[in-house]
């Protein structure tokens, strides 16, 4: 019998283990701030059409996926809401419903039209009457009140759930910390349940009972395994087998960050090692810690629904009444026809304006938002489009360019490309910022290897980075210099988390921390240039140069290669410049721009590094596909494959601080003497497009003048200084991806707002280069499209909250507070001005391609994940027909339809830089 009992737990064990892969669902995988990726918190609900997934997200998700129609009319009323734009998604969402004609002091009125006047023409137009208003008032206050309240809330739990939640992030803080704390859990190379089960004896926030209450689910030491004693706590709660994965769900959902966190952990790990079971142990934790302690504390919240307060009952009167007198006024219902409208009548007109929900006015709001921006955008794009016999083509065909610069996709390289276009004869291309070589890459002299590449790639390469043979002098002294100052870190830092030695380490170091204290905080800017100073004095600068030569014979433990050969650098060199579409017209100087940022005391500092680079910067992929194609045999083999690069054309690799705006130059000392103009011109021109660019931002970044002598000081300080919440708006109102050649959108100044992949489908017959970049870094924009919209939607269940009471948590995230859940998305600051208002707009992304449709329906047809985006419009397809210059727009199912008109024939207009109408923010 005992056999058949165990045999029986096994088999429910395995099925367990499957519920719980389904429950994990329902959270993301959450990579640690140290590697910043962005991610969809609703990616599940994708494979649903967005207007059903979002207003599903409250059920499911338990957090909001709109807007509130209220924010919206504030919106409208600042002008980022077209009226017409608005009037056509009405229509289409809810124009047609073939409602009734009401009959309203005689006059009949349509439900449609009542409700567009009640909820949506009152953000244009307000009533000027005073008379009418204070009838309407008065009609309002007779409607009857309705006592429902919102009960679709989630089950909060009562106290059983907040006190598991407490206990659950303490263990798994505890587990995960990667270095931060000064003891380590003890037996955590045995995974998260085995360590919990050695240790939970001693837990002393367990009462006697409660322990002797676990001791008895967890049985003798032989069960050990996590999906059996998950199931015996199922069982002890009395969840009946068709319950488990909602119950999972649930729990999941109680400290959805640290799930999520578990889940990344667990797609990780290696099969067969303990953290691969990661999401299972924590629940099994979970389940048994609540089974413990349900005799002691309540499970459920035992609160009444709660009452309509006085306030919302105001509120609620105040929208009652202005739909009242709004709807009085467009049909000439007099003050006192309205004051004394019959109860019934009243409370018909009411009840059918308020049947369109306030998820149905938010979507239609939204739609309106986004075809305002859109429209602009194309508008922007049409006006400017060049149509010859061919059909759309460039305006000019250029002298060889003053030099050629290839910059991230990223929304931030947009304006800087734009100000340094203006200033010479340059050309800037758009390429994901990783330069297409997937890599895990070390630092000279450094521990820790990075995967310098996008979250859907894994590297295939090892790459280190030694000193450029011109600073080998410098080497020896950088390296001795950087380990003396690594291990006065690491002393101090021991010191001050020693129980021993602690309070005399302070008393006898204190003002040596002082004053770098009161430095930091009253001149950061100072404080920072002396500390590279003498930094520089210590360890001193040396330039560096990526090992690309194969190494070892063998792969290493994680089957990457030491370096590459001859054919992967040509192969990748080719694929690079073949699908930005720099094949041809090559300038003396081409420089790879990777981009980071610089920030002080700023956890979320990786998220405003390169994301196509894993969260790091982009600098050491920039010098990766500069130094190969520096190479004559890689030059050599791209000739024999079409492209033919000059004698004269030198590789470069910078890198942009997205905060500052400066961009470096790598390795001069390797350019040959013939360019040395070339880069003194480009120095000069891009430390003058800084300055313009920095200007543009400070207008954003600030609400009054902060006494900074110029835009560039302005920007440096808020980069330097360690109490700045908000050093960069960072990837804030993105909302489009262009794919095509800069040219298309060159006349336009985007404001920062749109991602610019370069294209040329005239070299891409068979469509695999728009098929690279409509499924990786269409799919990352896309993630970090939704990740800003829903941190901004729903900032508390989907984002942060305020970096104001952010603290580390294990080097890995932060928590609110001192302790809790894990959080998951952007902070306020990155989304809202200071007061609180909204910056970013949340918008789905649209994406632009200048390619035969013909081209875009194959790849569309062929890949699942790009007809789950479109055809659930979670991402807007647009494309521009390069043979008739016309728009043609996605539509679900695979059809096309048209969406703007080519422009005139061919024309002389000027391509200055001009704005269309894209909206900033009033600041």
């Amino acid at each position: 019998m005992d056999d058949l009992r165990a045999d029986s737990l096994e088999i429910r064990g395995a099925r367990l283990k499957g519920a719980a892969r389904n429950a994990a669902d329902v959270v993301m995988a959450m990579w640690p701030l140290t590697s910043f990726i962005a991610a969809n918190p609703a990616r599940i609900m994708e494979r649903q059409p967005f207007d059903r997934a979002v207003t599903e997200v409250q059920q499911r998700l338990g957090g909001r996926g709109l807007l509130p129609p209220a924010v919206y009319r504030g919106l409208a009323a600042k002008g980022f809401v077209d009226h017409a734009r608005l009037r056509e998604a009405f229509e289409r969402r809810a124009g047609g419903a073939g409602e009734d004609t009401l009959t309203v002091a005689d006059a009949g009125v349509p439900v449609a039209e009542a409700r567009w006047l009640a909820h949506f023409e009152i953000a244009f137009s307000g009533v000027g009457d005073p008379a009418l208003a204070a009838a309407a008032d008065a009609a309002a206050r007779r409607v009857p009140t309705d006592a429902r309240v919102d009960r679709d809330r989630r089950d909060e739990g009562g106290p059983l759930a907040r006190t598991v939640d407490t206990i659950a992030a303490r263990w798994v803080a505890a587990y995960t910390d990667t270095g931060q704390a000064s003891w380590a859990l003890p037996r955590r190379e045995e995974g998260l349940f085995a360590a919990w089960r050695a240790l939970v004896a001693h837990d002393p926030t367990l009462s006697a009972d409660a322990r002797a209450r676990l001791e008895r689910l967890l049985g003798g030491p032989e069960e050990s395994r996590a999906e059996r004693l998950l199931v015996r706590a199922l069982d002890e709660l009395g969840v009946e087998e068709a319950a488990w994965q909602p119950t999972l769900e649930w729990h999941l959902l109680r400290l959805p960050g640290w799930a999520s966190f578990l889940k990344w952990r667990a797609e990780l790990a290696t099969p067969g090692t303990p953290d691969a079971e990661l999401v299972t142990q924590y629940l099994a934790l979970r389940l048994l810690y609540t089974a413990a302690l349900a005799g002691e504390l309540e499970s459920g919240s035992g609160e009444p629904p709660p009452a309509e307060s006085a306030a919302a009952l105001e509120a609620r009167v105040a929208r009652h009444a202005a739909a009242l007198a709004r709807i009085a006024e467009a049909y000439g219902i007099t003050p006192a026809r309205l004051r004394g409208l019959p109860a019934g009548e009243l409370t018909a007109l009411v009840r059918a304006f308020d049947a369109l929900d306030g998820d149905a006015q938010s979507l239609i709001w939204l739609e309106a938002q986004e075809e305002s921006y859109r429209r602009d955008l194309l508008g922007g794009i049409a006006r400017h489009l060049h149509l010859g016999t061919d059909g759309v083509d460039r305006p000019d065909s250029p002298a060889r360019p003053a030099a050629q610069l290839v910059f991230c996709i990223d929304v931030r390289s947009e304006p800087l490309r734009r100000n340094l276009e203006k200033l010479g004869a340059y050309e800037t291309f758009g390429f994901a910022g990783f330069f297409g070589v997937p890599i895990a890459y070390r630092g000279f002299d450094e521990a820790v290897t990075l995967d310098v590449c996008p979250a859907l790639l894994r590297p295939r390469y090892r790459v280190s980075e030694a000193p450029s043979p011109c600073c080998a002098a410098e080497a020896e002294a950088h390296r001795d210099g950087r380990r003396l100052l690594w291990q006065l870190r690491k002393l101090a830092s021991r010191l001050k988390g020693s129980a021993a030695a602690c309070y005399g380490f302070v008393e006898a170091a204190g003002l040596g921390f002082l004053v770098p204290f009161v430095a930091k905080t009253f001149a950061p800017g100072a404080y920072d240039g002396l500390k590279a100073r003498l930094g520089a004095r210590v360890a001193p600068p040396v330039e560096l140069t990526p090992e690309l030569e194969p190494g070892a014979a063998q792969p290493d433990a994680h089957g990457l290669t030491y370096g590459l050969s001859a054919e992967e650098k040509a192969f990748f060199g080719e694929a690079a410049l073949s699908v930005m579409g720099l094949t041809r017209n090559f300038a003396r100087l081409v420089v790879m721009v990777g981009h980071g940022s610089r920030t002080e005391n700023n956890p979320y500092g990786p998220a405003l590094d390169c994301g196509a680079c894993g969260g790091n910067t982009g600098g050491p992929s920039a010098r990766v596909l500069a130094t190969l194609l520096n190479e004559a045999e890689v030059r050599r083999k791209l000739a024999e494959r079409g492209i033919a690069i000059p004698d004269d054309t030198w590789f470069m690799a910078a890198e942009h601080n997205t905060t500052t705006d400066e961009v470096v130059l790598f390795n001069a000392g390797e350019v040959p003497a013939a360019h040395g103009p070339d880069v003194a011109a480009l120095r000069h021109d891009l430390a003058t497009a800084r300055d313009l660019n920095c200007a543009e931002r400070r207008v954003k970044l600030t609400l009054a003048d902060d006494g900074a002598p110029s835009a560039t000081a302005h920007a440096l300080a808020r980069a330097t200084d360690w109490a700045q919440v908000r050093p960069e708006w960072g990837l804030a109102r993105n909302a489009a991806f262009v794919v095509g050649p800069r040219w298309l959108t060159a006349p336009l100044n985007l404001e920062g707002r749109t991602f610019l992949h370069s294209y040329d489908w005239r070299g891409d017959d068979g469509g695999k280069a728009l098929e690279i970049i409509l499924t990786a870094p269409m799919v990352v924009a896309e993630w970090i499209n939704t990740q800003y919209y829903f941190s901004t939607v729903d900032n508390a269940r989907f984002g942060s909250g305020t970096k104001v009471i952010h603290n580390v948590t294990g080097r890995l995230g932060v928590v609110q507070g001192n302790a809790g859940d894990l959080q998951i998305g952007l902070p306020e600051q990155s989304v809202m001005t200071a007061e609180g208002e909204l910056y970013h707009e949340p918008l789905r992304l649209m994406t632009v391609v200048l390619a035969p449709p013909e081209r875009v329906t194959a790849i569309v047809e062929q890949n699942a994940v790009l007809r789950q985006l479109f055809d659930h419009d979670w991402v807007a397809l647009v494309v521009l027909d390069p043979a008739t210059g016309r728009f043609r727009r996605y539509a679900p199912g695979g059809r096309w339809v048209e969406a703007g008109p080519a422009t005139a024939a061919p024309t002389s207009e000027p391509t200055a830089a001009t704005t269309p109408n894209l909206r900033e923010p009033a600041l």
